[in-house]
C-alpha cells in the first residue's frame, strides 16, 4: 500500500509539473548532439540494449552519448567506444537517496542533453529521471506506470517479438531504421590476460574447455544439478572435454556442491570472477551450456557457440541472438509462464543430457567446434 500511495502522489506531482513546462516538445534529428541512455537494470537487459547502442553511434557520429547506468549495467558497458561518458546510479531506492537525488538531478540537467532513451530501467524511476534530465525528446516505454513524461512513447511488449528488436523499433520513433543484432562486450587487455593466466594456473588449453552456468535469476530457470554432473563426466568421457562452472557469488554454493560429485573435477568460476572477467573466460571456452540468463548473452556477444537450455521462459523474446547458437526447449504444456515459485520445473526436467549432445553433435556438423 505504501508504495501505491507513493506512485499515486509521484504521478500527480509530475503531471502537474508537465502542465507548466514550457519546454519545446518539437525537434529536428539534425539538432542531436547530445544523447542521454538510462540503463539501469540487469546483465541481460544490458546486453540487449547494446544493438541500440551501436545504431545511434552509427546515426550520430558527432553526437555526446552519455549512459546512466547501475553498477551491474556498468560492468557491461565499460569501455564501450559507442558511448563518451558513463553517470553511476545506485539503483536503489532509500532514505539515503532522496538525500543525494537533488545532486543526481542537477547532474543530470547539467549535461544539457537533447535526446532521452530509456533502453531499459526499472519503474517508477525511469520516467522521472528521463523527464527531470531536461531533455525535450523522450523516448520510453508506453507501458511504463509514469509513460506521459515520455513525448515518443514505444510498445516495449510486442507478441512474436525479441526484446533487442523491441529496443531497435523504439529508435524507429525518430526515424532511426536500425540492422544488426548481436550484443557487444569491449573486455580489456587486463581482463583478457587474466582468463588466460587462469587457465593457465589450473593446466587448462582453450581448445578443451567447456562452460556450464545452469543457473538464472530465478530458481525455476536453473538446470537440475544432477543434469550438470552428468554432463560434467560425460563430456569427459566421450569428447575429452574438461568443464568450468560458471556463476556469481550466490551461486558458488551449489557450484561447490556440484563440485564434489563430478568425478573430474572442473574449474568453479561461480563467485570467483567479475563479470567482465568471466566474459574473458568465456570467450575461450570452447562452446558455453547455459539456461536463459545474463552469461548466455555474454556468450553471443564473445562469438562462444552457446546450447542455450528454456524452460518456463520463451526463447523468442529472450533467446540467443548471435550467429552460433541452438536452443532447447521441450514443449510443456505449462510453459511459457511466470510461476515464480514453481515446485517441479517440468520444463527444464524436460531437457536431458542426451539432447545437450545432440546439439554437441550437431555444432560439430556445422563446423562451429572441432
Amino acid at each position: 500500500m505504501p508504495n501505491r500511495v507513493f506512485l499515486y502522489f509521484l504521478k500527480g506531482g509530475f503531471r502537474i509539473a508537465k502542465y507548466f513546462d514550457g519546454r519545446r516538445q518539437s525537434y529536428n534529428i539534425k539538432d542531436i548532439s547530445h544523447i542521454l541512455l538510462l540503463n539501469t537494470t540487469a546483465m541481460g537487459d544490458t546486453l540487449l540494449s547494446t544493438p541500440a547502442i551501436r545504431v545511434l553511434r552509427e546515426v550520430f557520429p558527432e553526437a555526446r552519448i552519455t549512459s546512466f547506468v547501475s553498477p551491474i549495467a556498468k560492468e557491461i558497458l565499460l569501455n564501450n567506444p559507442n558511448i563518451n561518458r558513463i553517470i553511476d546510479y545506485s539503483g536503489r531506492i532509500s532514505l539515503p537517496f532522496f538525500f543525494r537525488l537533488p545532486g543526481i538531478i542537477k547532474g543530470l540537467r547539467k549535461e544539457r542533453v537533447d535526446l532521452s532513451i530509456v533502453l531499459d530501467s526499472n519503474d517508477p524511476e525511469a520516467g522521472p529521471f528521463s523527464y527531470l534530465s531536461g531533455a525535450p525528446v523522450r523516448i520510453g516505454w508506453h507501458e511504463s506506470r509514469l509513460s506521459f513524461l515520455f513525448n515518443l512513447p514505444a510498445r516495449k511488449k510486442i507478441n512474436g517479438l525479441h526484446i533487442v528488436d523491441i529496443k531497435l523499433k523504439a529508435l524507429e520513433t525518430i526515424g532511426v531504421k536500425a540492422v544488426g543484432r548481436k550484443p557487444e562486450i569491449f573486455l580489456s587487455e587486463e581482463e583478457e590476460t587474466k582468463a588466460d593466466r587462469m587457465l593457465r594456473d589450473e593446466g587448462l588449453s582453450e581448445e578443451g574447455i567447456v562452460g556450464i552456468h545452469p543457473f538464472g535469476a530465478k530458481r525455476y530457470k536453473w538446470w537440475p544439478e544432477e543434469y550438470v554432473v552428468s554432463s560434467c563426466n560425460l563430456l569427459l568421457k566421450r569428447y575429452n572435454y574438461r568443464t568450468i562452472i560458471f556463476g556469481g557469488n550466490k551461486e558458488r554454493p551449489f557450484a561447490k556442491e556440484m563440485f564434489g560429485k563430478i568425478s573430474v573435477k572442473p574449474l568453479i568460476a561461480a563467485g570467483k570472477l567479475s563479470i567482465r572477467e568471466s566474459a574473458a573466460l568465456i570467450k575461450r571456452c570452447s562452446f558455453f551450456i547455459t539456461s536463459d540468463s545474463g552469461p548466455m548473452h555474454i556468450a553471443q556477444a564473445v562469438g562462444t557457440p552457446t546450447i542455450a537450455i528454456f524452460g518456463p521462459t520463451d526463447p523468442s523474446s529472450t533467446g540467443p541472438t548471435g550467429e552460433k547458437n541452438i536452443v532447447l526447449k521441450k514443449e510443456i504444456n505449462c510453459s511459457p509462464c511466470k510461476v515464480y515459485d514453481c515446485s517441479h520445473v517440468s520444463c527444464m526436467k524436460a531437457t536431458g543430457i542426451e539432447d545437450v549432445i545432440g546439439a554437441i553433435e550437431e555444432m560439430k556438423r556445422r563446423g562451429w567446434i572441432t
